[in-house]
């Protein structure tokens, strides 16, 4: 119980290591003392937070039954004997119609019902429930979010952990992405720790799908990280998050519409970062529609490396030098790429261009599991105070669901970003301030810091995170700044608030004005 009560566990149900494979050795001892402790009386199982630790691996967990690659874990996967064996124990405990129905899919996955904990604690025969995913997990206490679409199995996680064991990773604002059965964008975790390049790449910043400033890898412990927003329904999910990381505050925001993923990842400081590398990476074959180069670029310049040598840092090439087969592609104009994965899916990502000054390049990298490896991109910036790099995902089997991205503002402000999507339901606006603040973009007007209006087939969806969306034919105008998301697909809107406080406001469609005032979310 002084684990649960002092912090170890926090509020999500998570370990502090905040990584899926150390979740697991702890939960072990604490099944086995509360199997003893409910023999003497004790209903150690009780506790609320250790109902939540059998309650986290569900909400972050992605389709294949696999969980993310966090921190120093490595690939973790629920359709395993040691995983099953808690929740046929936990199932008996709380008779949980998600334990059994995850139970039910690791079953059907192959998997064989033979453990002893099946035998001594459960059900004689499963009910026939379904495990559904559901909607869009916002866990507060370890920084993360898990974006979900209720419509195929796209899964996006926003990483901002808390962690507070020596397993975290230089990693905030790291970004995850499960799509067509498989990863896509995939974290690294670690490999195992006698591996060469555990520490000198895997625990890089340059490893993971971040920000690096001035080619050193993040602070573990960043001054502040700070996740600001989660909003999610009726098909459409954003996610906000920040952390500083000296000289630089960053902030990520994401966005995801029935048909494509906005990412829009800001830069602010005080004083001038020299350089800030934005990297993707990829679990496929990549290809793009720009001509390639070869690249003698040194990324880390050989007086920078010089200079960490000679402060004794123990790895002073911070991971730059697993970086191989670097090429350069155009940085001044928009990129579209296609990410074609092992099983076959396809992902189309779209770049905005850096106007100036910026460089683009793809390169190889370490893969998933020591001796692969993965194609990535990375975006560098120089000298600058302030910048934004927004990219578009768009998932797809056969056909490709987008048909054109327009990035219609310039990159070399981080305050302003709008993008529109085309698709074959319409388009997709999203507009986007930090400081929240008005501008217009696209035929439509923000006041605040986040809108998205979807097209989609039955009508518009509209999410705004401020106090006024204006575009053709509609107007919303709150009284005070919320967060909501409007649905106007039926003959009345719909409106769902996602904040702490009620909201009142105004709709206006096409000259038709409705006035509407919503409870809280919580």
């Amino acid at each position: 119980r002084t684990m649960l009560r002092t912090g170890y566990v926090n509020g999500d149900g998570f370990t502090s290591e905040l990584s899926p494979g150390y979740h697991r050795y702890p939960f072990i001892g604490m099944m086995r003392a509360a199997g003893v402790a409910r023999r003497a009386g004790i209903d150690f199982y009780r506790e609320q937070r250790f109902k939540a630790m059998f309650d986290l691996p569900l909400k972050i967990m992605l389709p294949d039954l696999t969980l993310p690659r966090l921190n120093d874990g490595g690939s973790v996967s629920l359709a395993s004997e040691e995983w099953v064996s808690l929740y046929e124990e936990a199932s008996s405990w709380y008779g949980d119609e998600n334990y059994l129905a995850l139970l039910n899919m690791i079953y059907r996955a192959g998997l064989k019902r033979n453990s002893i904990a099946a035998l001594l604690h459960g059900r004689k025969e499963l009910p026939p429930l379904t495990l559904i995913l559901g909607e869009s997990q916002f866990l507060p206490h370890s920084g993360a979010a898990m974006l979900r679409s209720p419509l195929n199995d796209w899964n996006l996680y926003l990483k901002n952990d808390r962690g507070e064991s020596g397993h975290r990773h230089p990693d905030a604002l790291n970004m995850l992405l499960f799509a067509n059965g498989e990863e896509a964008f995939p974290g690294t975790g670690s490999p195992l720790y006698g591996d060469a390049a555990y520490l000198q790449w895997y625990t890089q910043t340059i490893a993971h799908n971040t920000l690096t400033l001035n080619t050193a890898s993040q602070r573990l412990r960043p001054l502040k990280k700070a996740p600001e927003l989660g909003l999610s329904h009726w098909g459409v999910s954003a996610a906000q998050a920040a952390a500083e990381q000296p000289p630089a505050l960053l902030r990520r925001t994401l966005v995801m519409t029935p048909r494509a993923i906005v990412d829009i990842f800001r830069v602010t400081s005080p004083e001038t970062v020299s350089v800030a590398d934005w990297t993707l990476h990829l679990n496929g074959a990549l290809s793009a529609d720009a001509h390639a180069e070869k690249s003698a670029d040194a990324l880390i310049p050989a007086d920078r490396l010089t200079a960490l040598q000679s402060a004794k840092q123990y790895w002073p090439h911070q991971g730059y030098k697993y970086l191989t087969d670097l090429m350069a592609l155009p940085a001044d104009r928009d990129l579209h790429a296609t990410l074609t994965q092992p099983k076959g899916g396809k992902v189309d990502i779209w770049l905005a261009p850096a106007i100036s000054g910026g460089k683009l390049y793809r390169a190889n990298g370490p893969g998933i599991e020591s001796g692969q490896k993965m194609p990535l991109l990375l975006q560098r910036r120089e000298e600058l105070t302030g910048s934004v790099f927004t990219a578009v995902y768009a998932p797809y089997q056969h056909r490709p669901t987008v048909r054109s991205v327009r990035f219609l503002t310039p990159s070399t402000s981080a305050e302003q970003t709008a993008v529109e999507i085309t698709h074959q339901h319409g388009k997709d606006l999203i507009l986007s301030a930090a400081p929240p603040q008005k501008f217009s973009q696209g035929g439509a007007t923000l006041d605040g810091a986040l809108g998205c209006e979807i097209q989609h087939a039955g009508g518009q969806l509209v999410l705004l995170r401020g106090r006024e969306w204006k575009s053709i034919g509609l107007e919303i105008t709150l009284a005070e700044a919320g967060e909501i998301i409007i649905n106007l697909s039926g003959s009345e809107p719909q409106i769902h608030n996602a904040g702490n406080q009620s909201v009142k406001g105004i709709i206006k469609i096409n000259g038709r004005e409705k006035t509407f005032a919503t409870p809280p979310a919580r």
